[in-house]
């Protein structure tokens, strides 16, 4: 695995940082002093139980979400006063766990909606459409309509539309939820070579671990909006802490 570059100020001011975030909800704290690095080429994954903050911490990233306290810094610059649309023109760009593409449009169109949304003209969107589509085993379906596509297809052109965006770190919510073991190992191989490609640093929320486990550079673990654990994937699979609270007392097979 390649694995991406890890120290120095020159990286630091390239990452996505999140410092010391507070989330609190009419009284309820759902995210306490949670902090977060992601480096461009980088995968971390982003696991815990459900209700740990990790949907929270991306509505956070995404600016649909203020925080109490803390900070986002997106290349060394504090993103707080950021919409959510200059956050995705500026390379922060989300895919959703349940928001599939827009199932009247064509395959190709929706792919090109995500060059246009940053501001490319139509012709070089369209361009960039194709590219992207053939590259991700699609070509086939690009002047179908994405609401008639197997649901692995369906799932993987939102991907394609994210990456017409081109972002420089990509924040991805559940992204192989309802996907077979087949379309999981390519979901693998795609995740990889956006990192390679764009030298994108991805954000990787999973509840399928034996998918985390291999595919990720680092993992971070939440518990009741905490922190829990972080380190690398081996590091992570072996915490006491982790396996008691997650992971339980099995290993992790293989996708």
């Amino acid at each position: 695995m390649i694995q991406p570059d890890s120290g120095g100020a020159d990286a630091s001011a390239a990452s996505l940082e999140v410092d010391g975030v507070v989330v609190d909800f009419q009284g309820l704290r759902a995210i306490e002093d949670v902090s977060l690095t992601l480096r461009p080429g980088e995968i971390l994954g982003l696991i815990g139980p459900n209700g740990a903050g990790k949907t929270t911490l991306i509505n956070v990233l995404t600016g649909f979400q203020a925080v109490t306290q803390g900070s986002v810094r997106l290349g060394g610059v504090d993103i707080a006063g950021w919409k959510p649309h200059e956050r995705s023109r500026r390379g922060l760009v989300r895919t959703f766990q349940s928001v599939l593409p827009f199932a009247g449009l064509t395959a190709l169109e929706n792919v090109e909606a995500g060059g246009v949304a940053i501001g490319l003209v139509r012709g070089e969107a369209r361009a960039e459409a194709v590219r992207i589509l053939s590259e991700m085993g699609l070509a086939h379906a690009a002047n179908r309509k994405a609401g008639t596509l197997p649901f692995g297809e369906e799932r993987r052109v939102g991907i394609a539309r994210a990456i017409a965006m081109r972002p420089r770190f990509l924040l991805m919510d559940e992204p192989a939820a309802g996907l077979n073991d087949a379309e999981c190992r390519d979901l693998q191989t795609i995740v990889r070579g956006i990192c390679v490609s764009l030298s994108c640093g991805v954000l990787f929320i999973e509840h399928r671990m034996s998918m985390v486990f291999e595919l990720c550079h680092r993992i971070q673990v939440l518990q009741l909006g905490r922190t829990l654990a972080l380190g690398p994937t081996d590091a992570i699979r072996a915490d006491p802490k982790v396996r008691k609270a997650y992971l339980g007392e099995d290993e992790v097979s293989p996708c």
